[in-house]
């Protein structure tokens, strides 16, 4: 069964999950910063990102989402938003 984390929760496996995919301390990660500009990310990392909190977290978030996805307040936002329809696994 997937675990759904509370929302702040939520957002610490989200800091950890994209503090690790941009190579970065998750303490160094803004919240509101674009994370293309500001530590070099691109569309090969967000496609890891989808991917690990699916596996992770079991939140699918449509790929042609993604294009909204410039900050970690985004991705917490649509996060929430699509965990709500995730299927826990039995």
């Amino acid at each position: 069964m997937v675990h759904m984390p509370s929302t702040d929760g939520l957002r610490a496996s989200i800091t950890t999950i994209l503090a690790e995919e941009l190579e970065i301390e998750p303490e160094e990660l803004a919240a509101d910063e674009d994370f293309f500009e500001a530590y070099g990310a691109d569309s090969l990392t967000v496609l890891a990102v989808l991917a690990r909190l699916e596996r992770e977290l079991g939140i699918v978030i449509p790929p042609e989402q993604a294009a909204a996805m410039t900050t970690a307040d985004d991705v917490v936002a649509l996060a929430d938003r699509h965990r709500t329809q995730a299927t826990p696994h039995a």
